[in-house]
């Protein structure tokens, strides 16, 4: 049985057990240069993970919005009031206007172009078809750095036939309207000859 001895010095075999205090720093530096990459990801994940529900809760809010101005915008919700869904609370504003369909000469294609209904007269507006609503909502939260409350969270763009499909009362309000309106026209161009 040989033996063998070390021939390094007890000095030498202590310095190559540990780390240098620089091998220690520089394992430290590397270690949190990882954990601020991660923790800045989970932070951009959880940003986008907020906007992406704001987004689909004003979504919602659009479509309710839309269904009920449809069915009977007597029964809207006003603008000025805060509606909640979920934990959040928007706000939405609506725009309505006639699509005009115009036939360019000389070509079988019918185009329409969105003009508002106040800039129509009755004899303009009554033969078109269709309206178009824009509802855009906004988060009604100006502490919340998630989403710009200034710009809308969700739009959401309809046509509809302002006739087909509505309830009768509905209708008639908006026709008795309609003819109002048509008498006021009538009784400026007459005033005004």
């Amino acid at each position: 049985m040989n033996e063998r001895r070390s021939t390094r010095s007890p000095r030498e075999v202590a310095a190559c057990r540990g780390l240098t205090l620089l091998e220690v720093i520089a394992a430290t530096a590397l270690l949190a240069g990882l954990a601020s990459i991660v923790l800045g990801a989970v932070s951009f994940m959880e940003a986008a993970t907020a906007r992406q529900r704001h987004r689909l809760q004003a979504m919602e809010v659009a479509h309710r919005i839309v269904a009920q101005y449809i069915d009977n915008p007597k029964l809207l919700p006003d603008e000025s009031l805060p509606i909640q869904q979920g934990e959040s609370f928007y706000h939405y504003r609506i725009s309505e206007d006639v699509l005009v369909q115009e036939q360019e000469a000389g070509s079988k294609i019918r185009r329409a172009t969105a003009q508002k209904k106040a800039n129509l007269s009755v004899e303009q507006a009554l033969p078109q078809m269709l309206n178009r609503i824009i509802i855009s909502v906004y988060l009604d939260d100006p502490e919340n750095p998630v989403i710009d409350p200034t710009k809308p969270a969700a739009e959401l763009v309809r046509i509809f036939d302002p006739i087909q499909g509505r309830p009768e009362d509905v209708v008639l309000e908006d026709l008795l309207k309609l003819v109002e309106r048509a008498q006021r026209e009538e009784a400026q161009r007459g005033g005004g000859r």
